[in-house]
């Protein structure tokens, strides 16, 4: 058979954008390069907050874009108090604009911007050039490494189905000075970076090569860098990937959270679309429980309805339904990570607690693996949120695979009813919508 080869492109030629390791600060390279205004977002927690004193995360990625040759002005516009500020001017230059969209939430979890903050965040709106995102600490309190991939992925997912193409660069941030809690981000970084194409900045690393100088957090602060610190772990990461970037456009992947063919689901009936009686087809529920469909709040309407759980007043341990794998389904799993996902919505004004997934494969001997989605702190209400639990390592000698929905995990169970979409199981490390 012949084999047509195709010519090589001259050394002048437009290139395609990468797709293959892409580098975000090389994206933004190639359009400064170009004379190019440039858009930026930057998804944070409190890193992110202060301009001087310390001068932080994306202070200082401003001050490194502001030596690009072609000389730009950097402009940086900061959420405080609910709303963004007016624009301080980071550098004055005669080139194109880079204007940052500053999105610092203190004591925030990336899944804060995803509810009602989606919008006003201008997340939801706003197609950038590139997102960076500065977020750890916040996730790995009391957390498992099932429940942190999750949140990242789950984040970092949506935000492609409404910016599909957009690069990404996330930053390592300084461990924690009073224990190595933080270990749990960064190790959940690096596998999203191997997995989903984003780049990353470590300033995590220096900290643990110096040994975590006091000098390097804020007095008195297991967590926050001081200057010290930023100028010597951060600024040196931030200013060593950029330079490495090579200049050239670069797409970042399409989402997992849409297009997993229902074949390929490890839930026959996660979309709840054979639902004649009390229940979904395949699922049982405990006695503090009601099922029914919901046809008006619905996220996909190609599923046609949602499933709404409401509490009869039991406990925190029957307010829920639950699908198991049929006896042949868990053995190939055995030794292998598997994933769930699923959509959640709750009315505004309920409880925090209200609605979450489990996933459970168990083990004889205490060989048991489960995990459950944790509740958020901030009123998510009135938004389809996206849940997921990545990465549970299925025993190897399970013989038995839950996936549980709850109404809600608080003791005393909420009035308002709470539902649940399209949920998917499958094997690996990604969430996959359908």
């Amino acid at each position: 058979m012949l084999q047509t080869i195709q010519p090589r492109p001259a050394s002048g030629a437009a290139q395609a954008p990468s797709t293959a390791a892409a580098n975000g600060f090389g994206h933004i390279k190639h359009m400064l390069d170009q004379g190019r205004d440039v858009s930026i977002v930057n998804w944070s927690d409190s890193l992110s907050n202060s301009r001087e004193s310390p001068r932080e995360f994306i202070f200082r990625l401003a001050d490194v874009i502001a030596t690009h040759p072609s000389q730009p002005t950097v402009l940086v516009t900061t959420w405080a108090d609910g709303v963004y500020g007016g624009a301080t001017t980071e550098a004055v230059g005669s080139g194109p604009t880079v204007r940052i969209r500053n999105f610092a939430v203190a004591g925030g979890q990336m899944a804060h911007g995803l509810g009602t903050l989606w919008r006003d965040s201008g997340l939801a709106d706003e197609t950038p050039d590139l997102l960076t995102i500065c977020h750890g600490h916040n996730h790995v309190v009391g957390t498992t490494d099932e429940q942190v991939l999750g949140e990242f992925l789950t984040a970092l997912e949506y935000y492609r189905l409404a910016h599909p193409g957009v690069p990404i660069v996330a930053l390592l941030q300084n461990p924690r000075a009073d224990g190595s809690a933080m270990d749990r981000a960064v190790d959940a970084w690096r596998r999203v970076a191997r997995l989903r194409d984003i780049a990353l900045i470590d300033a995590h690393t220096p900290y643990l090569a110096a040994g975590k100088p006091s000098a390097w957090f804020a007095d008195g602060d297991p967590v926050h860098p001081s200057d010290a610190g930023i100028e010597a772990a951060y600024l040196p990461a931030i200013r060593g990937l950029w330079d490495a970037a090579p200049a050239r456009a670069a797409l970042g992947p399409p989402s997992t959270l849409c297009g997993l063919d229902p074949a390929l689901n490890l839930i026959p009936n996660g979309d709840f679309s054979r639902f004649d009686g009390a229940l979904p087809d395949g699922w049982v529920a405990a006695s503090g429980v009601t099922a029914s469909k919901e046809p008006g709040i619905v996220r996909d309407r190609a599923l046609g309805h949602s499933l709404k759980l409401a509490s009869t007043g039991g406990t925190v341990f029957l307010n829920r339904i639950s699908y198991t794998l049929p006896d042949y389904g868990h053995a190939p799993l055995r030794g292998k990570p598997v994933s769930l996902f699923g959509w959640v919505y709750k009315p505004t004004g309920a409880p925090h607690t209200l609605g979450a997934i489990t996933l459970e494969a168990l083990a004889p001997a205490g060989g048991s693996a489960a995990c459950t989605t944790r509740p958020l702190a901030q009123d998510q209400g009135n938004a389809w949120v996206p849940w997921a639990i990545c990465g549970l390592m299925v025993p190897a000698e399970c013989y038995e695979i839950t996936v549980r929905l709850h109404h809600d995990t608080a003791a005393a169970t909420a009035s308002q009813p709470v539902y649940f979409q399209g949920i998917t199981l499958v094997p690996g490390y990604l969430p996959r919508g359908l």
